[in-house]
C-alpha cells in the first residue's frame, strides 16, 4: 500500500502578495495604535503637569493671602494672576476676598485686627498690580 500523502497546492504569485499585504496592514495598525497610546500618554501627562503648576500656584496665592506680610507674597500673586489665561479666576478671587475683609472691618466698629488690615491694604496692591500688567 502506498501512502496517499495531501500535499498543498503551491502559492501562486497573487496569493502570496495578498498574504503579505495582510501581514503589513496588521503591522502598520498595530504600530499606528502602540504610537497613539504613547502619544496620549504624554499629552496626559502634560496635562497633569500643568494642572499640578496651577495648583502649586494656586496654593502660593493662598499662603500669600494667609501671611501678606512675606517677601514672596506678591509675587504669588503676579504669577498666576499675570497670566491672560487665569486672571480672570485670580482677580475674581482677590475682589471677593477684599469685599469680604471690607465688610468684616466694617462691622468690627474700628476694632479692626491688625491681620485684616494688612489683607485689605495687599489685596488693594495685588489687584492694582494685575490690572496693571
Amino acid at each position: 500500500m502506498g501512502e496517499y500523502i495531501m500535499k498543498r497546492p503551491p502559492i501562486r504569485h497573487y496569493q502570496h502578495r495578498t498574504i503579505v499585504l495582510r501581514a503589513l496592514l496588521t503591522f502598520g495598525v498595530a504600530v499606528v495604535f502602540v504610537v497613539s497610546l504613547g502619544t496620549q500618554a504624554a499629552e496626559s501627562s502634560g496635562q497633569i503637569d500643568e494642572a499640578t503648576r496651577i495648583g502649586q500656584q494656586v496654593l502660593a496665592i493662598k499662603a500669600a493671602l494667609d501671611n501678606p506680610g512675606t517677601p514672596d507674597a506678591m509675587q504669588a500673586v503676579m504669577d498666576l494672576g499675570t497670566d491672560s489665561r487665569y486672571y480672570v479666576m485670580v482677580r475674581g478671587w482677590l475682589s471677593l476676598q477684599l469685599k469680604g475683609d471690607r465688610n468684616i472691618a466694617n462691622a468690627s466698629q474700628g476694632e479692626v485686627s491688625p491681620e485684616i488690615e494688612r489683607r485689605i491694604e495687599f489685596l488693594e496692591q495685588a489687584i492694582r498690580a494685575i490690572d496693571l500688567e
